[in-house]
């Protein structure tokens, strides 16, 4: 479960079995000289799990006891297991969808070979904990280029930083085109990054107005999807964001309207409106002012701010206060005797 949903029954179930057994073989062997004290640790507690922070939180005990026992000269071991091949009690549940997740994360499978030679190299290592996962590059690169890497793995990515593309926030990407575009542009955005955490080839292959458990979301999905959009958009996203908005189309006018307050009121305007606020947003601001029509726009748009100024009287309007020697004058001709 996510953190909002964790309760102190949630966490005991799941931290007991780990923790307290661990230090329970801890204190009643203390004066025993072990050659060895090996702790099943996870990868889950060095780089997380989104929705197991009670299972990561364990694992992270484990390998912070294997610490404490080294630095007290003690015998300790805590190997971080990745997932494993073949399947087991943890990884029977696991759909394809679940493993490939895990894979985008830049992990691959366990095979038993494999994770033995791991095992026997881990117990002769003298630093806890042990990370024992088979690492994909291409998983990792593709993290990083979606600038979600963790940052302990950060030195297994090659550092390209003359060519590393910042991240573009999604409000300068509208600001990049049309208004008539931007509906289009943040619904592809998040059909993309849908497509990638269902393992779709083709962002094609993701119906827009389908709720995202019709397509295949579980919990774990959902809160995958709201950090990849998060690190595109470069917003800070709640962790219902998914479930509040259960589509494609729903998400992706909420982000919309987060960005640009105005945008779903532009969407109901005459066409003809649109023209102008399109066409006024083009013209360049000397323009505007070559024609005198800054302050009048201004004035328009905050009359607060821009008071106008108290228009001259017409002559129609002051010939009834003016006498005969003022009628004269303004008319051009001489004073009356």
């Amino acid at each position: 479960g996510t953190i909002d949903s964790m309760d102190a029954e949630r966490l005991g179930r799941v931290f007991a079995p780990k923790a307290r057994g661990a230090w329970h073989l801890h204190e009643l062997t203390a004066g025993m000289g072990l050659s060895a004290f090996v702790l099943f640790s996870s990868v889950a507690g060095i780089l997380g799990n989104p929705g197991q922070s009670n299972y990561a939180a364990a694992n992270s005990f484990l390998d912070a006891l294997a610490a404490h026992r080294l630095a007290n000269g003690l015998a300790a071991t805590s190997i971080a297991w990745g997932f494993w091949e073949r399947e087991s009690g943890m990884t029977a549940a696991l759909s394809d969808a679940d493993k490939a997740r895990l894979r985008r994360r830049g992990m691959e499978a366990l095979s038993d070979q494999r994770g033995l030679a791991m095992f026997d190299a881990a117990i002769l290592f003298d630093r806890a904990p042990a990370l024992a996962a088979p690492i994909d590059a291409a998983g990792l690169k593709a993290l990083a280029g979606a600038q979600v890497l963790p940052s302990i793995l950060s030195d297994l990515v090659a550092k390209r930083s003359d060519r590393r593309r910042a991240t573009v926030s999604l409000a300068s990407r509208l600001a990049s085109v049309p208004a008539t575009q931007h509906e289009t542009l943040v619904r592809d955005l998040v059909r993309a990054e849908t497509a990638a955490v269902l393992g779709h080839s083709s962002a094609e292959e993701v119906a827009i107005d389908l709720p995202f458990n019709e397509l295949g979301f579980d919990s774990l999905a959902a809160v995958e999807l709201r950090n990849r959009l998060g690190a595109a958009t470069d917003m800070r996203l709640p962790a219902t964001v998914v479930f509040d908005h259960p589509s494609v189309a729903a998400l992706a006018e909420y982000l919309l309207a987060s960005v640009a307050p105005g945008a779903n009121g532009d969407a109901a305007l005459q066409p003809g409106e649109r023209e102008i606020r399109e066409a006024l947003a083009s013209l360049p601001l000397s323009r505007l002012r070559s024609a005198g029509l800054i302050d009048p726009l201004l004035r328009l748009a905050n009359p607060e701010a821009y008071p106008e100024s108290e228009p001259e009287e017409e002559d129609g309007d002051r010939i009834d206060t003016m006498d005969v020697e003022e009628l004269l004058q303004a008319s051009g001709g001489e004073q009356a005797p």
